[in-house]
């Protein structure tokens, strides 16, 4: 059942204020009785099932009516999941086509879910979901009070977002031939554990351990060596 709680006020410090706010189970829903071009919108969200807190927002263009729904979804819920580790997906929608000059999103992600999942406050970011894929928005962290950390993203607009971090990926190296080992046939970058050779060790003795340790392609050592001799 909605509960609707009306706005005495059309204008607070800061900007024009819905003119009423509708609760679901699901979220809430802002209505805005007129959005001027250019002027700042301020919606505070006060309810835990939400990780967002205030929305800011200013269009290029006015509008009448104007709904911004704002909702908590899930990994069920959104077009496409994000690959990596997320706090929570949300989603801002608006029953009018906004063109938004403006555009900040204030959250809240306790401390101790960073610390559960390995990360530090500069590595989390909002992600906003446009035209098939995820794309980090510019993310700063505000403050932290007491056990959470707040956070605020600039935004182009409405949509799917994604609270997390992205996936790390580890570079791998790739094995690099030296002039020798090329005109030799000798692969030497793919032995993979190289033995402690002494200066004054002989090839033949190279090669038995080389072989003894696994080493792979090292074949026909002796006439290599005459050859480059």
């Amino acid at each position: 059942r909605s509960t609707l709680f009306p706005y005495t006020t059309l204008f607070r410090s800061g900007g024009m204020v819905p003119t009423s706010i509708t609760s679901t189970m699901s979220g809430k829903t802002f209505v805005f009785g007129t959005v001027l071009s250019g002027v700042d919108n301020v919606i505070s969200i006060a309810d835990v099932n939400i990780s967002v807190t205030d929305i800011v927002f200013a269009s290029t263009v006015q509008g009448t009516n104007v709904k911004v729904v704002v909702s908590q979804e899930t990994s069920s819920t959104v077009t496409k999941q994000f690959e990596g580790t997320v706090y929570k997906y949300l989603s801002i929608t608006s029953s009018t086509t906004l063109s938004l000059s403006k555009g900040k999103i204030t959250l809240v992600v306790p401390l101790s879910w960073l610390k559960s999942s390995g990360l530090t406050a500069d590595k989390v970011a909002v992600y906003r979901f446009v035209g098939g894929v995820w794309v980090v928005l510019p993310t700063r962290v505000l403050k932290t009070s007491g056990s959470d950390v707040i956070f605020e993203a600039d935004t182009p607009g409405f949509s799917f977002f994604a609270i997390g971090a992205e996936k790390v990926v580890n570079d791998v190296i790739s094995p690099v031939l030296n002039d020798v080992s090329k005109e030799s046939g000798v692969i030497v970058a793919e032995v993979p554990l190289v033995p402690s050779i002494s200066a004054t060790s002989n090839v033949a003795q190279i090669v038995d351990e080389l072989t003894t340790k696994g080493g792979k392609n090292v074949a026909r050592s002796e006439e290599h060596t005459s050859e480059l001799q």
